[in-house]
């Protein structure tokens, strides 16, 4: 406490509500943080998200992730 700490990472998870349009995000921000405190010869980027937000929003075009968790969500009504 009260002494600087090294951000330094070797993995990154990236939450897809950072993705989400009117959250006005700037992906190429994002990368940047990325590249600052991790190595790119040795990190591990990891999404998690819903309906392939990250896909749909160009993300995965400037952000090379190593691992994508998309999960869709799907409403079902069911009757007696």
């Amino acid at each position: 406490m009260g002494e600087p700490a090294d951000p330094a990472a070797d993995t990154v998870v990236l939450l897809g509500g950072l993705a989400i349009p009117k959250m006005n995000t700037d992906v190429n921000d994002i990368k940047k943080i990325i590249d600052d405190i991790t190595n790119p010869d040795n990190r591990t980027i990891i999404g998690v998200f819903f309906m392939s937000i990250f896909q749909e929003t160009g993300w995965t075009d400037v952000i090379d992730f190593d691992y994508l968790l998309d999960s869709d969500m799907k409403n079902t009504t069911l009757k007696k």
